[in-house]
């Protein structure tokens, strides 16, 4: 999952390699907020052979002014999601970002968040239905999470990022599923 914000000028993640190997983007999420700053969430996956250990090198249109990574190993899945969806909501949406997935039985979820807030004091995240992996609160009002789900009975599942506060200049969040290979 990838993070970005501009500042007044669009800019987007035009490749990603892990490892070498060329990523296909999954899921995108974006919002150009109140401030004219261009966030975005991005869910990228590539196959790439068991056991590598390698670089990953984002491309990317423009320098932007902040960039979050989350990388998971997802092992035995489909080389396809199965399903996606995100959320863009501008301040007024609050700190809550849910989506509904059709997920197989025995696969898994990953979910990537940005939430720009609150005006005052910081932000931490509750998950629900899903392992929060990963938080940051790179300055006082940016804020990053990713976390993931194995999910072994399937069916149309509701995850949650939900943020304290509300957002100053927006919030978007991304999720794909994949089933067994």
């Amino acid at each position: 999952g990838f993070r970005q914000q501009v500042n007044s000028t669009p800019t987007t993640i035009t490749g990603v390699t892990i490892g070498g190997v060329t990523a296909a983007q999954i899921v995108v999420r974006s919002l150009i907020s109140e401030s004219n700053a261009d966030n975005h969430t991005e869910i990228w996956s590539a196959a790439v052979p068991s056991g590598t250990t390698a670089d990953v090198v984002i491309t990317l249109s423009a320098t932007v002014a902040r960039l979050a990574v989350s990388v998971f190993k997802v092992t035995g899945a489909s080389t396809s999601a199965s399903d996606t969806d995100g959320i863009s909501e501008a301040t007024t949406g609050g700190g809550v970002q849910a989506v509904t997935l059709a997920v197989p039985a025995n696969g898994g979820v990953i979910g990537f968040s940005f939430f720009r807030g609150p005006s005052s004091g910081s932000a931490s995240v509750v998950t629900t239905n899903f392992t929060e992996d990963y938080q940051v609160n790179s300055e006082s009002t940016t804020n990053f999470a990713s976390g993931h789900q194995n999910e072994a009975s399937g069916g149309d599942i509701t995850y949650t990022f939900t943020w304290t506060g509300t957002p100053i200049q927006g919030s978007v969040a991304c999720w794909a599923a994949w089933g067994p290979a």
